[in-house]
């Protein structure tokens, strides 16, 4: 065998065996259940806020009659069920919230259980129906996964300190 041939024939072998030990540190990387958990976190708070937003909002244009859909899109368990019974909302102020801050205080992967709290700015969409404003509130939400995401299974007003709003 040629130098050249030989050289070539380690190069290709150095560089499999990088390859090799770079996938095999990837694959340890995925696995790890610390990563794993932090995914976890990441996506309930994510899936979370976005719930307890749609859960702060209301727009009674879009069938004043009946729950809307967003709520019941946000929750599940007893609190989707209880709203399913709500009686109709005609005359409510519209308003649109948004999540300013949020945490997840706990949560089991394991069960598919987490609690969030969050922070809303809760805006009237008709000032004249709410001369006040912007509303804050502080939420504390149970979660649960669901095939379809995180979703709100229970939700609690969390009071404001002095001086808050």
């Amino acid at each position: 065998m040629t130098r050249a041939r030989r050289a070539r024939a380690a190069a290709v072998t150095t560089a499999a065996l990088c390859c090799a030990l770079g996938a095999q540190q990837y694959a340890r990387a995925l696995s790890d259940p610390v990563r794993q958990e932090a995914a976890a976190r990441a996506r309930a708070l994510a899936d979370g806020s976005r719930a307890v937003a749609r859960l702060g909002s209301l727009d009674p244009g879009t069938g004043a009659a009946a729950v809307p859909a967003a709520w019941l899109d946000a929750t599940a368990g007893e609190l989707h069920t209880r709203l399913t019974h709500l009686p109709p909302l005609q005359g409510q102020p519209a308003a649109a919230a948004a999540v300013t801050a949020a945490a997840v205080t706990d949560l089991d992967a394991h069960a598919g259980t987490a609690r969030l709290i969050a922070v809303l700015n809760v805006d009237p969409t008709r000032p004249e129906q709410n001369p006040g404003g912007t509303e804050r509130r502080r939420v504390e939400a149970t979660l649960l996964r669901t095939g379809a995401g995180w979703k709100v299974t229970g939700l609690t007003a969390v009071p404001v300190g002095e001086g808050g709003r």
